[in-house]
């Protein structure tokens, strides 16, 4: 399969992975209101059922879908450690579903804030009624310079995201979505053979372009390890 030299939205870390924003900085007071909330509903698709009642609510707009986002990718091999990118999502209405179409630029591991490389290719994902989507399983290219453990290594992999959005309660107004996470499962092929089943990612919206959002690592928004 092809390789795409910019990890897109369902990319994972290679087999040692980039570092994380700056600890000290605070959630913006958009995150502070929504993430947490957000993060609650989000989540992988077998996170539990949704009731006798059906979906609790309903999909996120695309409105409130695209924008750019902060893409955290932790690998079991290095979940404290992981790797960056920034996420362009964009949003197509489908009847009951979602086209999400997705493409994303890695971050230097040095400042995690200067980007490495251009835009990757455009990728799509639907996303079901009751918010769970499913990537299927695509080759990564991770770049040397995103690689904040051991700077200059690329990594290849092979994985499948699987994640949920939150849905928007009934009655609550559309606000732009702030958050959501998943897992990944698959293998790294190079430089060496591993599982990189159990993995996790997040997906947290940036509203100021200069100063991302500080990571966290999984749906329990365990926070990523200081540089």
């Amino acid at each position: 399969m092809h390789q795409s030299p910019c990890c897109a939205l369902w990319m994972v870390a290679g087999w040692l992975v980039a570092g994380c924003v700056d600890p000290g900085a605070k959630l913006d007071a958009f995150h502070a209101r929504k993430l947490a909330s957000q993060a609650q509903d989000s989540g992988a698709p077998d996170a539990g059922p949704e009731g006798d009642g059906g979906p609790k609510g309903t999909l996120p707009s695309p409105a409130q879908l695209e924008g750019r986002y902060l893409f955290v990718v932790s690998t079991v091999l290095s979940p404290k450690k992981p790797i960056l990118s920034v996420l362009e999502v964009k949003a197509v209405q489908k009847g009951a579903r979602i086209e999400l179409m997705q493409r994303d630029r890695q971050v230097s591991a040095k400042d995690r804030q200067t980007f490495v490389g251009p835009f990757g290719p455009w990728r799509s994902a639907v996303v079901q009624a009751d918010g769970s989507y499913s990537t299927g399983s695509f080759d990564i290219l991770t770049l040397g310079e995103a690689n904040a453990v051991q700077p200059g290594v690329e990594s290849s992999s092979t994985l499948e995201f699987t994640g949920k959005l939150p849905l928007t309660p009934a009655g609550e107004p559309e606000e732009p979505l702030a958050f959501w996470c998943g897992k990944a499962n698959g293998v790294l092929t190079q430089p060496l053979m591993l599982s990189l089943d159990g993995s996790t990612y997040t997906v947290m919206r940036i509203v100021d372009p200069a100063a991302f959002p500080s990571p966290v690592i999984n749906c329990a928004q365990e926070p990523a390890e200081p540089l």
